[in-house]
């Protein structure tokens, strides 16, 4: 609490006290980067004569600290049937590796 008599200072946008906006931006330089990583991991894949489709992949990490997003390439599940997917991490790698 503040002391009487002295307003609680807040942040312009966020209408919440400073200390709460200064540890979410302290929170921010934990998971971000001070410069993106834009090398590319490239994938790929299939073959027309061997199975009829061909398929490229390509994924940067960016400003985050690791790669959060996956992706999943099965060219042939079933006799006429593939599966691909690309998911996002948003924010953490565990769900986006779980589901490819």
């Amino acid at each position: 609490k503040p002391p009487k008599g002295r307003p609680v200072q807040t942040h312009p946008f966020l209408r919440r006290p400073r200390a709460v906006c200064c540890a979410a931006a302290m929170g921010a330089q934990m998971v971000y980067l001070p410069k993106p990583i834009t090398a590319k991991d490239i994938e790929d894949g299939g073959g027309f004569a061997r199975c009829g489709l061909e398929y490229g992949v390509a994924g940067m990490q960016g400003w985050r600290r690791g790669m959060e997003d996956s992706h999943l390439a099965v060219e042939t599940l079933d006799e006429d049937i593939g599966l691909f997917g690309v998911f996002d991490g948003h924010g953490g790698r565990g769900g986006s590796r779980f589901a490819a």
